[in-house]
């Protein structure tokens, strides 16, 4: 039986995931805009519809598993 303590511990950890996964895609999209060269066609006005709040690719309730050999430093 899970404890009122365990599912504060569960949400507080969920929480953090969430605003890491939010700072890194921010990190990423700034990266981006300013390293990348963008295409005659595209202004900077497409960053309106840019966001680093987006689910579609996270599964929160998933397992995750970091292969350490593949990160670049």
């Amino acid at each position: 039986m899970t404890t009122w303590l365990q599912q504060k511990h569960s949400c507080s950890s969920l929480t953090l995931i969430i605003a890491c996964i939010i700072y890194w895609r921010a990190k990423e999209i700034h990266r981006v805009i300013q390293t990348a060269t963008p295409p005659e066609h595209m202004t900077l006005a497409v960053i309106n519809n840019i966001s680093p709040v987006s689910w579609e690719n996270v599964i929160l309730y998933g397992e995750y598993i970091l292969n350490r050999n593949r990160v670049v430093r």
